[in-house]
């Protein structure tokens, strides 16, 4: 807080900890009274754990500590395990199945779920459900031979709801009033 109004020749800043990466700030002016600052990161980071910016600028010192993290396809992660991944965003399975029962109750089951304090499950889509089959060994719990309920709903005929065989990775359609498994995701 306090800017003056007055000129700043920018800076560059190495990390450290994980190094590799630098933050720089474009020459400006300070913004009278509160305002901010925008630096931009570049480089590639030596490893994952967490990147320090030493900044002083203007009078002010302080740290910016950045996260750096890595994702691979199976690693825990806020309550389950990544099952898909692209660049910063993806999807989690939960770790096990949330049970059984119909469509309607796959749904309360998944909304349900609270891996990691995590209240935002889901009932995966169709072709989420398809990633899970395919990472299946990777991410571990899935039931051989069970049909797994996703959140897809067919529009004819009425009342169904698509599924995925976890034996062989085929897709279906059936009645809502069945029973299949239930394995909530949530997106990060």
């Amino acid at each position: 807080t306090g800017g003056n109004g007055g000129p700043h020749s920018g800076q560059t800043v190495s990390s450290t900890g994980v190094t590799g990466l630098t933050a720089t700030l474009s020459a400006g002016s300070f913004t009278a009274g509160i305002g901010t600052l925008t630096y931009t990161l570049s480089g590639t980071p030596s490893g994952v754990g967490t990147a320090s910016f030493l900044l002083n600028i203007g009078g002010i010192t302080t740290t910016l500590d950045i996260a750096i993290v890595t994702f691979a396809i199976g690693q825990p992660y806020q309550g389950g395990k990544i099952a898909h991944f692209n660049g910063p965003n993806g999807f989690i399975a939960a770790l096990s199945d949330q049970g059984s029962g119909t469509w309607q109750t796959a749904v309360s089951l998944a909304h349900g779920h609270n891996g990691g304090g995590y209240t935002d499950w889901i009932l995966p889509n169709v072709n989420d459900l398809g990633i899970l089959y395919y990472n299946r060994d990777i991410l571990g719990g899935f039931i051989w031979g069970n049909h797994y309920w996703s959140s897809t709903l067919m529009l004819w005929p009425d009342r169904y709801a698509g599924w995925c065989f976890c034996w062989n990775g085929n897709y279906g359609s059936s009645w809502q009033g069945n029973n299949f498994s239930v394995r909530a995701i949530r997106f990060f």
